[in-house]
Parts: C-alpha cells; sequence; structure tokens
C-alpha cells in the first residue's frame, strides 16, 4: 500500500516476487490513495505458468473513470 508516498506492506510485494520467481500461482493488489483519500487498486495475479494479468480500478476515484475496472494479460517468452 501506498499511503502519499509511504510504502506498507512491502512483504507481500516481496512474496509475490518470490512466488513469480518459483513458478507458484500467486497474486497481490497495490493500494494507493489519491490526496482526496480515494483508493486506486492495482492488482496482479500470476497464474503460475506464463501469465500475469494486470488489473487498474479507478472507480473508487472521485475523479476516475466510469470504465471501471481495466485488465490486460502479459505472457512471457
Amino acid at each position: 500500500m501506498n499511503v502519499l508516498g509511504k510504502v506498507y506492506n512491502l512483504d507481500m510485494w516481496n512474496l509475490f516476487l518470490a512466488n513469480v520467481d518459483n513458478g507458484m500461482p500467486s497474486q497481490v493488489r497495490i493500494t494507493q490513495y489519491t490526496d482526496e483519500g480515494d483508493p486506486i487498486l492495482y492488482e496482479l495475479v500470476y497464474d503460475g505458468a506464463e501469465a500475469i494479468t494486470y488489473t487498474y480500478d479507478n472507480s473508487r476515484d472521485g475523479f476516475g473513470s466510469e470504465t471501471g475496472r481495466r485488465s490486460t494479460v502479459c505472457r512471457g517468452d
């Protein structure tokens, strides 16, 4: 979680990276707060084989997009 430049729960990020390195399914959600206190969510889900699904959600932000959650998939070579 990133709150105005302060990072919390870094151990969860490091665990996600370790799981990806070891080919283990894993997921992590990063929450970043706007100056107004609204959350912006970033979610990464690793399938354990080759793909990470990235989802961006600013629907809870008063100034965010009305399109809701947008996702894309990244695959390794």
